[in-house]
Protein backbone atom coordinates (compact mmCIF):
# COMPACT_ATOMS: atom_id res chain seq x y z
CA UNK A 1 0.00 0.00 0.00
CA UNK A 2 0.94 3.29 -0.88
CA UNK A 3 1.96 5.29 2.01
CA UNK A 4 0.18 8.37 3.14
CA UNK A 5 1.15 11.85 4.67
CA UNK A 6 -1.55 14.82 6.62
CA UNK A 7 0.19 18.12 6.77
CA UNK A 8 -1.03 20.49 9.38
CA UNK A 9 -0.39 24.41 8.89
CA UNK A 10 -2.12 26.49 11.79
CA UNK A 11 -2.63 29.67 13.29
CA UNK A 12 -0.77 30.82 15.84
CA UNK A 13 -2.46 29.80 19.19
CA UNK A 14 -5.47 27.56 17.26
CA UNK A 15 -3.90 23.92 18.66
CA UNK A 16 -2.63 22.49 15.47
CA UNK A 17 0.00 21.03 17.17
CA UNK A 18 -1.86 19.24 19.75
CA UNK A 19 -4.39 18.09 16.67
CA UNK A 20 -1.47 17.08 14.95
CA UNK A 21 -0.20 14.63 17.91
CA UNK A 22 -3.52 13.17 18.54
CA UNK A 23 -4.52 12.18 14.78
CA UNK A 24 -1.01 10.67 14.68
CA UNK A 25 -1.59 8.73 18.15
CA UNK A 26 -5.24 7.45 16.45
CA UNK A 27 -3.77 6.39 13.24
CA UNK A 28 -0.89 4.62 14.91
CA UNK A 29 1.79 7.17 12.42
CA UNK A 30 4.91 8.60 12.78
CA UNK A 31 4.26 12.34 14.03
CA UNK A 32 6.64 15.10 12.53
CA UNK A 33 7.34 18.62 13.84
CA UNK A 34 9.95 21.48 13.64
CA UNK A 35 12.58 20.26 16.53
CA UNK A 36 12.31 16.69 14.88
CA UNK A 37 12.51 18.11 10.71
CA UNK A 38 15.64 20.45 11.91
CA UNK A 39 17.39 17.89 13.86
CA UNK A 40 17.34 15.28 10.76
CA UNK A 41 18.00 17.99 8.86
CA UNK A 42 21.58 18.93 10.64
CA UNK A 43 22.57 15.68 10.40
CA UNK A 44 22.34 15.76 6.49
CA UNK A 45 24.91 18.57 6.55
CA UNK A 46 26.73 20.14 9.38
CA UNK A 47 27.16 23.14 8.29
CA UNK A 48 23.38 23.60 9.16
CA UNK A 49 23.95 22.38 13.16
CA UNK A 50 24.00 26.65 14.35
CA UNK A 51 20.64 27.44 12.80
CA UNK A 52 19.02 25.36 15.04
CA UNK A 53 20.97 25.61 18.27
CA UNK A 54 18.82 28.68 19.37
CA UNK A 55 19.60 28.92 23.08
CA UNK A 56 19.96 32.78 23.39
CA UNK A 57 16.06 32.62 21.67
CA UNK A 58 13.69 31.13 23.97
CA UNK A 59 9.82 30.13 23.89
CA UNK A 60 7.47 32.13 21.59
CA UNK A 61 10.33 34.16 20.08
CA UNK A 62 12.12 30.96 18.53
CA UNK A 63 8.85 31.67 16.30
CA UNK A 64 10.79 35.14 14.65
CA UNK A 65 13.38 32.53 13.40
CA UNK A 66 11.59 29.92 11.33
CA UNK A 67 14.52 28.66 9.84
CA UNK A 68 17.40 29.40 12.22
CA UNK A 69 19.45 32.19 13.13
CA UNK A 70 21.92 32.79 10.09
CA UNK A 71 22.12 34.51 6.70
CA UNK A 72 19.23 34.20 3.82
CA UNK A 73 21.75 31.89 1.94
CA UNK A 74 21.77 29.55 4.86
CA UNK A 75 18.27 29.72 5.63
CA UNK A 76 17.86 29.04 2.29
CA UNK A 77 19.85 25.83 2.29
CA UNK A 78 17.87 24.76 5.76
CA UNK A 79 15.15 25.06 3.89
CA UNK A 80 16.16 23.16 1.30
CA UNK A 81 17.29 20.18 3.42
CA UNK A 82 14.16 20.29 5.35
CA UNK A 83 12.18 19.65 2.47
CA UNK A 84 13.94 16.74 1.22
CA UNK A 85 13.70 15.40 4.94
CA UNK A 86 10.04 15.54 4.47
CA UNK A 87 9.83 14.11 0.80
CA UNK A 88 11.99 11.01 2.19
CA UNK A 89 9.48 10.68 5.07
CA UNK A 90 6.29 10.92 2.86
CA UNK A 91 7.87 7.99 0.31
CA UNK A 92 8.36 5.50 2.67
CA UNK A 93 6.17 5.48 5.96
CA UNK A 94 2.35 6.78 7.04
CA UNK A 95 3.11 10.13 8.68
CA UNK A 96 1.11 13.30 9.94
CA UNK A 97 3.48 16.77 9.76
CA UNK A 98 3.00 20.09 11.45
CA UNK A 99 4.08 23.30 9.67
CA UNK A 100 7.89 23.29 7.86
CA UNK A 101 6.04 24.49 4.81
CA UNK A 102 5.29 20.86 4.48
CA UNK A 103 1.78 21.42 2.48
CA UNK A 104 4.09 22.75 -0.17
CA UNK A 105 6.98 20.65 -0.30
CA UNK A 106 4.71 17.91 -0.85
CA UNK A 107 2.52 19.67 -3.03
CA UNK A 108 3.02 17.28 -6.15
CA UNK A 109 2.37 14.40 -3.89
CA UNK A 110 -1.27 12.67 -4.79
CA UNK A 111 -1.32 10.78 -1.95
CA UNK A 112 -1.06 13.89 0.74
CA UNK A 113 -3.72 15.46 2.46
CA UNK A 114 -3.16 19.02 3.80
CA UNK A 115 -5.24 20.31 6.46
CA UNK A 116 -5.51 24.37 8.23
CA UNK A 117 -6.32 24.11 11.69
CA UNK A 118 -7.94 27.66 12.45
CA UNK A 119 -9.99 29.17 15.60
CA UNK A 120 -11.79 32.29 16.81
CA UNK A 121 -9.21 35.26 17.47
CA UNK A 122 -10.96 35.42 21.20
CA UNK A 123 -10.54 31.89 21.78
CA UNK A 124 -7.55 31.96 20.56
CA UNK A 125 -6.27 34.79 23.13
CA UNK A 126 -8.11 33.00 25.94
CA UNK A 127 -6.31 29.73 25.61
CA UNK A 128 -2.60 31.15 24.58
CA UNK A 129 -3.67 33.62 28.23
CA UNK A 130 -3.90 30.02 29.82
CA UNK A 131 -1.08 28.39 28.30
CA UNK A 132 1.56 31.07 28.75
CA UNK A 133 0.91 33.10 31.91
CA UNK A 134 1.65 30.28 34.19
CA UNK A 135 5.56 29.71 32.96
CA UNK A 136 6.26 33.27 31.62
CA UNK A 137 6.74 36.51 33.24
CA UNK A 138 3.18 38.96 32.65
CA UNK A 139 5.68 41.14 29.78
CA UNK A 140 5.89 38.05 27.78
CA UNK A 141 2.23 37.12 27.86
CA UNK A 142 0.95 40.48 26.94
CA UNK A 143 3.49 40.58 24.51
CA UNK A 144 2.29 37.30 22.25
CA UNK A 145 -1.17 38.63 22.84
CA UNK A 146 -0.43 42.33 21.08
CA UNK A 147 1.47 39.82 18.48
CA UNK A 148 -2.02 38.54 17.72
CA UNK A 149 -3.96 41.41 17.49
CA UNK A 150 -1.45 43.42 15.49
CA UNK A 151 -0.84 40.07 13.09
CA UNK A 152 -5.13 40.71 12.75
CA UNK A 153 -4.93 44.13 11.79
CA UNK A 154 -5.86 45.38 14.79
CA UNK A 155 -4.56 48.86 16.60
CA UNK A 156 -4.37 48.20 20.31
CA UNK A 157 -3.98 52.14 21.35
CA UNK A 158 -3.18 55.54 19.98
CA UNK A 159 -1.39 58.58 20.51
CA UNK A 160 -3.73 60.83 23.42
CA UNK A 161 -2.28 64.09 22.65
CA UNK A 162 -1.81 64.88 18.61
CA UNK A 163 1.34 65.04 16.72
CA UNK A 164 2.09 68.72 15.45
CA UNK A 165 1.91 67.18 11.43
CA UNK A 166 -0.93 65.13 9.77
CA UNK A 167 1.11 62.49 8.23
CA UNK A 168 4.40 60.73 9.15
CA UNK A 169 6.39 58.66 6.16
CA UNK A 170 9.48 56.66 7.76
CA UNK A 171 11.95 55.33 5.21
CA UNK A 172 14.67 52.72 4.98
CA UNK A 173 16.92 51.00 2.72
CA UNK A 174 18.31 47.35 3.67
CA UNK A 175 21.52 46.86 1.67
CA UNK A 176 22.78 43.05 1.85
CA UNK A 177 24.71 40.90 -0.42
CA UNK A 178 24.81 44.18 -2.70
CA UNK A 179 21.20 44.04 -2.70
CA UNK A 180 18.69 47.14 -2.42
CA UNK A 181 15.54 46.51 -0.87
CA UNK A 182 13.23 49.70 -0.06
CA UNK A 183 10.84 49.28 3.17
CA UNK A 184 8.62 51.97 4.01
CA UNK A 185 6.45 52.28 6.66
CA UNK A 186 3.18 55.57 6.50
CA UNK A 187 1.85 56.56 9.94
CA UNK A 188 -0.99 59.08 8.82
CA UNK A 189 -2.36 61.00 11.28
CA UNK A 190 -2.07 63.16 14.16
CA UNK A 191 -2.93 60.33 16.46
CA UNK A 192 0.30 58.06 15.13
CA UNK A 193 -1.63 55.21 14.20
CA UNK A 194 -0.54 53.35 11.71
CA UNK A 195 -2.30 52.96 8.44
CA UNK A 196 -0.02 51.20 5.37
CA UNK A 197 3.00 48.62 5.52
CA UNK A 198 4.35 49.13 1.65
CA UNK A 199 7.64 47.20 1.07
CA UNK A 200 9.20 47.30 -2.61
CA UNK A 201 11.09 44.29 -3.01
CA UNK A 202 12.95 45.54 -5.82
CA UNK A 203 16.67 46.75 -6.77
CA UNK A 204 17.31 50.08 -5.38
CA UNK A 205 19.75 52.34 -6.49
CA UNK A 206 22.23 52.05 -3.72
CA UNK A 207 20.31 53.25 -0.40
CA UNK A 208 18.45 55.92 -2.60
CA UNK A 209 15.01 55.53 -2.48
CA UNK A 210 13.46 56.05 -6.43
CA UNK A 211 12.16 59.45 -7.29
CA UNK A 212 8.45 57.38 -9.01
CA UNK A 213 8.61 55.40 -5.92
CA UNK A 214 8.50 58.27 -3.29
CA UNK A 215 5.70 60.10 -5.46
CA UNK A 216 3.62 56.80 -6.09
CA UNK A 217 4.01 56.74 -1.80
CA UNK A 218 2.80 60.64 -1.28
CA UNK A 219 0.00 60.34 -3.78
CA UNK A 220 -0.90 56.77 -1.49
CA UNK A 221 -0.50 58.57 1.65
CA UNK A 222 -2.89 61.48 0.11
CA UNK A 223 -5.86 59.02 -0.53
CA UNK A 224 -5.90 57.40 2.62
CA UNK A 225 -5.71 60.11 4.70
CA UNK A 226 -8.95 61.71 2.56
CA UNK A 227 -10.59 58.41 3.22
CA UNK A 228 -9.44 58.07 6.65
CA UNK A 229 -10.17 61.49 8.30
CA UNK A 230 -12.39 63.14 5.59
CA UNK A 231 -9.80 65.53 5.21
CA UNK A 232 -7.32 67.13 2.49
CA UNK A 233 -3.52 66.01 3.50
CA UNK A 234 -1.51 69.24 3.67
CA UNK A 235 1.70 68.31 5.43
CA UNK A 236 3.73 65.55 5.39
CA UNK A 237 7.15 64.71 7.77
CA UNK A 238 9.65 62.65 6.23
CA UNK A 239 11.53 60.69 8.60
CA UNK A 240 14.51 59.33 6.88
CA UNK A 241 16.38 56.43 8.82
CA UNK A 242 20.17 57.12 8.32
CA UNK A 243 21.70 60.21 5.91
CA UNK A 244 19.23 61.37 3.12
CA UNK A 245 20.32 60.44 -0.34
CA UNK A 246 16.79 61.20 -1.97
CA UNK A 247 16.69 63.92 -4.60
CA UNK A 248 15.00 66.75 -2.38
CA UNK A 249 14.28 69.07 -5.61
CA UNK A 250 12.51 66.10 -7.17
CA UNK A 251 10.28 65.86 -3.70
CA UNK A 252 9.69 69.50 -3.86
CA UNK A 253 8.19 69.10 -7.27
CA UNK A 254 5.93 65.97 -6.13
CA UNK A 255 4.81 67.68 -2.88
CA UNK A 256 3.75 70.71 -4.74
CA UNK A 257 1.85 69.16 -7.68
CA UNK A 258 -0.07 67.48 -4.95
CA UNK A 259 -0.30 70.95 -3.14
CA UNK A 260 1.33 69.52 -0.09
CA UNK A 261 4.08 71.10 2.48
CA UNK A 262 6.59 68.71 3.71
CA UNK A 263 9.11 68.15 6.16
CA UNK A 264 12.18 65.89 5.68
CA UNK A 265 14.21 64.68 8.60
CA UNK A 266 17.17 62.18 8.98
CA UNK A 267 16.62 60.19 12.58
CA UNK A 268 20.18 58.29 12.45
CA UNK A 269 20.65 55.52 15.25
CA UNK A 270 24.07 54.40 15.26
CA UNK A 271 26.58 57.18 16.19
CA UNK A 272 29.60 57.31 18.37
CA UNK A 273 28.21 59.45 20.77
CA UNK A 274 27.00 59.14 24.61
CA UNK A 275 24.99 61.75 26.40
CA UNK A 276 24.68 62.56 30.04
CA UNK A 277 24.50 65.81 32.62
CA UNK A 278 26.66 66.57 35.36
CA UNK A 279 24.23 66.60 38.38
CA UNK A 280 22.64 69.29 40.17
CA UNK A 281 24.65 70.27 43.29
CA UNK A 282 27.14 72.08 45.12
CA UNK A 283 28.94 69.63 45.98
CA UNK A 284 28.98 68.09 42.95
CA UNK A 285 30.07 71.16 40.85
CA UNK A 286 33.28 72.05 43.77
CA UNK A 287 34.00 68.79 43.60
CA UNK A 288 37.85 68.08 41.49
CA UNK A 289 37.66 64.38 41.93
CA UNK A 290 36.79 64.05 38.11
CA UNK A 291 36.24 60.14 38.57
CA UNK A 292 33.95 60.73 40.86
CA UNK A 293 31.69 63.10 40.14
CA UNK A 294 27.42 62.36 40.00
CA UNK A 295 26.19 62.41 36.14
CA UNK A 296 22.82 61.87 35.13
CA UNK A 297 21.36 59.98 32.10
CA UNK A 298 17.80 59.36 31.40
CA UNK A 299 14.79 59.14 29.19
CA UNK A 300 13.50 62.21 27.49
CA UNK A 301 17.28 64.22 27.85
CA UNK A 302 17.90 66.36 24.63
CA UNK A 303 20.53 68.43 23.05
CA UNK A 304 19.78 70.95 20.59
CA UNK A 305 21.36 73.09 18.69
CA UNK A 306 20.35 75.19 15.41
CA UNK A 307 18.91 71.86 12.97
CA UNK A 308 20.09 69.25 14.77
CA UNK A 309 19.36 67.60 17.95
CA UNK A 310 20.67 64.63 20.46
CA UNK A 311 17.36 62.84 21.94
CA UNK A 312 17.65 59.87 24.83
CA UNK A 313 14.81 57.68 24.38
CA UNK A 314 15.26 55.13 26.99
CA UNK A 315 16.68 54.71 29.79
CA UNK A 316 20.02 52.52 30.00
CA UNK A 317 20.61 49.90 32.38
CA UNK A 318 23.15 50.83 34.90
CA UNK A 319 25.58 48.59 33.14
CA UNK A 320 25.35 50.45 30.32
CA UNK A 321 26.46 53.68 31.38
CA UNK A 322 25.55 56.36 29.84
CA UNK A 323 22.86 57.14 27.31
CA UNK A 324 23.32 56.45 23.14
CA UNK A 325 20.85 58.92 21.99
CA UNK A 326 19.66 59.31 18.84
CA UNK A 327 20.62 62.19 16.13
CA UNK A 328 17.98 64.04 14.97
CA UNK A 329 18.75 66.42 11.99
CA UNK A 330 16.08 68.64 9.86
CA UNK A 331 17.16 68.85 6.18
CA UNK A 332 14.48 70.64 4.85
CA UNK A 333 11.36 72.29 6.37
CA UNK A 334 9.73 75.01 8.25
CA UNK A 335 8.57 73.47 11.38
CA UNK A 336 10.55 74.60 14.39
CA UNK A 337 12.80 71.89 16.35
CA UNK A 338 11.18 71.47 19.37
CA UNK A 339 7.95 70.17 17.66
CA UNK A 340 10.42 67.69 15.44
CA UNK A 341 12.16 66.86 18.57
CA UNK A 342 8.57 66.06 20.37
CA UNK A 343 7.18 63.97 17.31
CA UNK A 344 10.09 61.61 17.21
CA UNK A 345 9.90 61.19 21.23
CA UNK A 346 6.12 60.46 21.17
CA UNK A 347 6.51 58.09 18.35
CA UNK A 348 8.91 56.03 19.88
CA UNK A 349 5.82 55.32 22.42
CA UNK A 350 4.05 53.45 19.47
CA UNK A 351 5.53 50.34 18.86
CA UNK A 352 2.37 48.46 19.17
CA UNK A 353 3.83 45.04 18.99
CA UNK A 354 5.29 45.05 22.33
CA UNK A 355 4.47 46.31 26.01
CA UNK A 356 8.29 47.79 25.96
CA UNK A 357 8.85 51.47 23.95
CA UNK A 358 11.28 50.97 21.40
CA UNK A 359 14.25 53.16 21.11
CA UNK A 360 13.56 54.67 17.17
CA UNK A 361 9.69 55.96 16.61
CA UNK A 362 8.14 53.72 15.10
CA UNK A 363 8.37 55.41 11.27
CA UNK A 364 12.13 54.19 11.09
CA UNK A 365 11.82 51.33 13.42
CA UNK A 366 9.20 49.79 11.40
CA UNK A 367 10.76 51.13 7.89
CA UNK A 368 13.80 49.21 9.72
CA UNK A 369 12.22 45.53 10.50
CA UNK A 370 10.34 45.85 7.15
CA UNK A 371 13.62 46.23 4.40
CA UNK A 372 15.33 43.84 6.65
CA UNK A 373 12.23 41.28 6.53
CA UNK A 374 11.81 41.41 3.10
CA UNK A 375 14.85 41.24 2.28
CA UNK A 376 15.57 38.35 3.70
CA UNK A 377 12.14 36.59 2.63
CA UNK A 378 10.56 36.69 5.89
CA UNK A 379 7.37 38.17 5.23
CA UNK A 380 5.21 38.62 1.58
CA UNK A 381 6.31 40.32 -1.10
CA UNK A 382 4.26 43.41 -2.27
CA UNK A 383 3.00 44.18 1.03
CA UNK A 384 0.24 46.88 1.08
CA UNK A 385 -1.68 46.68 3.68
CA UNK A 386 -2.12 48.24 7.55
CA UNK A 387 -0.65 44.63 8.98
CA UNK A 388 2.66 44.85 10.31
CA UNK A 389 4.01 41.00 9.28
CA UNK A 390 7.35 41.60 11.04
CA UNK A 391 5.71 41.83 14.94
Amino acid sequence: MTPYAITITRQFGSKGREIGKQLAERLHCHYYDRSAIEQEAAQKDESLAALVALKQVEGYYKMAYPLGIGSSLKQEKMFQAQSEVLLEHAAKENCVIVGRCADYALADNPDCFSVFVHANLDWRINRIAQKYNKNAKEATFLNILLGIYCKSGIQPWILAKNLSSECYIGIDVCRENNMSTAGLIQVVGKDGRVLKCKTISVNQNGEKIDTDLLKSIVSQAKELYKSTYNKDLKHIVFHRDGISREDLEKLKEITQSLEIDFEYIEVTKNINRRMAMLEKSQENYNSKDKENKKWITEIGMCFEKENEAYLITTNPSGAMGMARPLRIKKVYGHQSMQNIIEDVYKLSFMHIGSIMKSRLPITTHYADLSSIYSHRDFMPKKIDTNILHFI
